[in-house]
């Protein structure tokens, strides 16, 4: 197994900063690639004065929910999506998720958290001989996706924007009073002292904590098949509610704690509070 190598830290910006973690420690059961690159990004994220700060939970290849979000959305020019990451893999339409979100990060309205599907791929992309764990958990699908035959074409074959765009995602993105991520964090270690367990394949547990920061995590990562509501713990909300099965694409209003939601025949929104209640 190659070496476990993390990106390091990225530019502040005034408000908000987007931070990927330097190597520390290998992790023995998870490769990320060296090649993952630092994010250039330092775009400030709309506060509730200026705009919505809107989360979008796992995505995986459902591109027609992905439309019919940001439909329902309706995003104005001060609005700002974070990506929570899992954009790719199981469902049917990998590009055109990818295609929808680099539109909007190059028009300056959406940030990407790398999830453990992206960087499945980006490692499969750098080292072939580990493909086989990505084509397992839905890169055939992603392939497809694109109009390649995975029996004849790898992830070298996607073309290079795409790639570009997963290189650039961050690890998190913090705020004054949030912490976006794939999935929750190891709670009692600062955010410099993360690794990819901690930041996109680590699973929430009923005791885990708040994160020491005091800051909510907002994650996706922890399908929520039983309810296909958000998940709200204390100081975490999960809003990953199944989209590529049977349950929802699921956004969140930060600042206003408003859930949306959307399937192949529903759309609808409410409190993040009717999210607590059975």
């Amino acid at each position: 197994m190659q070496p476990v190598v993390r990106p390091v830290l990225d530019k502040l910006s005034t408000d908000y900063h987007i931070c990927q973690i330097p190597n520390t420690q290998p992790a023995p059961f998870i490769m990320s690639s060296p090649a993952i690159s630092p994010s250039p990004q330092s775009m400030p994220l709309a506060d509730a004065a200026r705009g919505r700060c809107l989360a979008i939970g796992d995505i995986h290849g459902r591109a027609d929910l992905l439309a019919s979000m940001l439909d329902t959305l309706a995003l104005q020019p001060e609005d700002r999506v974070v990506f929570l990451g899992d954009l790719i893999d199981r469902g049917p339409d990998s590009k055109g998720v990818l295609d929808q979100v680099l539109a909007l990060v190059n028009a300056g309205q959406a940030q990407v958290v790398l999830g453990n599907h992206e960087e499945m791929l980006l490692t499969a992309h750098d080292y072939s001989a580990s493909a086989w764990a990505w084509l397992r958990h839905g890169g055939v699908e992603c392939l497809q996706s694109f109009g390649l035959d995975p029996a004849t074409h790898t992830a070298r074959d996607i073309p290079q924007p795409y790639i570009d765009l997963l290189r650039q995602a961050a690890d998190f993105i913090e705020t004054d009073r949030f912490i976006f991520s794939h999935t929750m964090p190891f709670a009692e270690y600062p955010v410099a002292d993360q690794d990819p367990t901690g930041w996109r394949w680590r699973r929430l547990e009923s005791r885990d904590r708040p994160h020491h920061s005091g800051k909510t995590v907002i994650c996706g990562h922890n399908e929520q098949r039983d309810s296909l509501k958000p998940l709200v713990m204390p100081g975490i909300i999960c809003i990953d509610t199944w989209a590529y099965g049977d349950g929802f694409l699921t956004a969140l209003d930060v600042d206003r704690m408003q859930v949306y939601q959307v399937n192949a025949s529903l759309t609808r929104d409410y409190p993040l509070t009717q999210a607590m209640t059975p």
